[in-house]
């Protein structure tokens, strides 16, 4: 899957809870299954940055404490679902062994099968929590596009590499510090190359994904930020598309886009509000 927005830094909207409860950005988008972290900014923005963290860290190094954090009290969580499965069990085992009437052992019955149903989900959680971060940095300018030659080609060699990843069950969660110009930019490319789509059809899409945010919330159309958020910007979606929409064209049928569950668009990540396809 592949979530894109702002600088993940600050407070996290939560609409549900997971067996760890966390309320950063990062924590966030850790326990919703992000393992890559895709920065398009740029070093200056980067630095700035870590001067207004707390703890003066950038991105990749909280991303990464967190991740170990979270990781020790999974296990914890399912230790303790373990414990309790066992304890169940023994209860459920001795009322059978006693000869308990029917409606007492019933409910140990189920004490036992809800007990199982905890433990289940919690290693089902912590076997599919990523142990190792990847984080990949490829600088885009902010307020405008490089348009020489080599520059589309070390953009479009970036989406083949994301390209790889996706298939190869990678998260990604790619941010510029807004989340609505070059994370917008990265998100319709990968849209397009990856489901075959028209340029027009990628910008439209992107821009509906952008707009559940929870910041927009109730907002009018006219309100709404464009995404990508400059007109070169969106010319630069056109233009590298047109590279490369036939090589994808059967990639992954119409069926399958239409059908599409966005599982995470109408969850705000992050303080300025995640978006997904």
């Amino acid at each position: 899957s592949v979530i894109f927005g702002g600088y993940p830094i600050g407070q996290a909207r939560i609409k549900t809870e997971r067996i760890t409860s966390r309320s950063s950005s990062i924590a966030c988008l850790l326990t919703a299954g992000v393992d890559t972290f895709v920065c398009l900014m740029e070093a200056e923005e980067l630095a700035r940055m870590k001067k207004v963290h707390e703890k003066g860290w950038l991105f990749d190094e909280e991303a990464n404490v967190f991740c170990a954090d979270i990781r020790r009290e999974l296990i914890v969580g399912v230790n303790a679902c373990a414990e309790s499965l066992e304890y169940a069990k023994a209860r459920a085992a001795r009322g059978r062994q006693v000869g308990y009437g029917r409606a007492q052992q019933d409910q140990l019955d189920i004490a036992e099968e809800n007990r199982r149903n905890d433990y289940d989900k919690a290693k089902a959680f912590y076997d599919n929590f990523t142990p190792n971060l990847n984080h990949i940095f490829f600088p885009m300018p902010k307020g405008g596009v490089r348009q020489r030659p080599e520059e589309d080609k070390q953009l479009l060699d970036l989406l083949v590499e994301l390209e790889q990843r996706i298939r190869r069950k990678e998260r990604l969660y790619i941010f510029s510090q807004g989340g609505s110009g070059r994370a917008g930019v990265v998100a319709a490319l990968l849209l397009g190359r990856l489901y075959g789509i028209y340029p027009l059809e990628a910008l439209e899409r992107v821009q509906r994904y952008h707009d559940v945010q929870g910041q927009y919330k109730g907002r009018k159309q006219s309100q709404m930020e464009s995404c990508p958020r400059l007109i070169s910007q969106r010319e630069q979606v056109v233009r590298l598309l047109q590279y490369t929409e036939p090589i994808y064209d059967s990639t992954i049928t119409r069926t399958q886009i239409d059908n599409d569950v966005v599982q995470l668009s109408e969850t705000s990540l992050n303080s300025r509000g995640a978006r997904t396809r």
